[in-house]
């Protein structure tokens, strides 16, 4: 490892504060997909005045970003909470002189499963995930849809990995699952791609006490109940509805 990568890790480690580029047409990290290297990243800064020059690029592009502050306190948790969405790589400082990038794996290793959670309830999807991040951002940010072919590829290629998927769902005591109810009159089921989306569920509802069960995707329309008109996946971050057919 050269003398400027150390330096660059010990900086992400030791720094006071970070500055990260946020999305707002999926409520996480921007991310992009670097042309060379293919590396799937997110954009960090040192100072909020790099960040803003970057933010005010990407915005120009149709690219809806916000800037996020993350003290030293809360650095482990933020690049840990990179993993589950399959992002392997931190563009640092893009723009400026001492742009550099570091793999996520160099900084920190994925953290072991909690041994308060029962091996069957340990469920990721980044696949999935990351490619409904860039989807969302295309769909969302630049108004891109289906009749673009870089769109109807990133659906496809996300149907084949929801098809494949587990996924996790909230229940009450009572054993029921609950659903959100929207202004238009639709009734959704909530459905999480992996732990820590489904925490952003229950800290919102903290009044409520969920336990958390696992459903692979060819089993979930047989959850549904009969007033559900479609599923929401992650429903405090990314938050895509997708509908589900059920069997008659």
């Amino acid at each position: 490892m050269d003398t400027e990568k150390k330096a660059a890790l010990d900086k992400l480690r030791k720094a006071k504060e970070l500055y990260v580029l946020m999305s707002d047409c999926t409520r996480m990290p921007y991310v992009s997909c670097d042309s060379e290297t293919y590396d799937d990243e997110v954009f960090l800064y040192y100072t909020e005045e790099d960040a803003k020059k970057e933010a005010k690029k990407l915005i120009s592009e149709k690219n809806p970003v916000r800037i996020l502050k993350v003290e030293n306190r809360f650095f482990l948790p933020f690049y840990t909470s990179l993993f589950p969405m399959g992002v392997n790589c931190l563009k640092v400082g893009r723009g400026t002189k001492s742009q550099t990038s570091v793999q996520l794996s160099e900084l920190v290793r994925r953290p072991e499963p909690s041994e308060k959670i029962p091996k069957e309830n340990v469920v990721e999807n980044p696949e999935l995930l990351l490619t409904a991040i860039y989807l969302m951002q295309q769909v969302r940010g630049k108004g891109m849809n289906v009749p673009n072919p870089e769109i109807r590829e990133l659906e496809e290629e996300m149907m084949a990995h929801y098809r494949e998927g587990k996924f996790l769902v909230a229940m009450n005591p009572e054993k029921k699952m609950p659903v959100l109810k929207k202004d238009d009159g639709q009734v959704l089921q909530p459905v999480f791609t992996d732990m820590q989306e489904f925490m952003k569920f229950q800290n919102v509802n903290k009044k409520e006490k969920y336990t958390v069960g696992t459903v692979e995707a060819a089993n979930v329309p047989k959850l549904l109940s009969k007033e559900t008109t479609a599923i929401v996946l992650n429903p405090f971050g990314i938050n895509m509805q997708l509908n589900v057919t059920r069997k008659a």
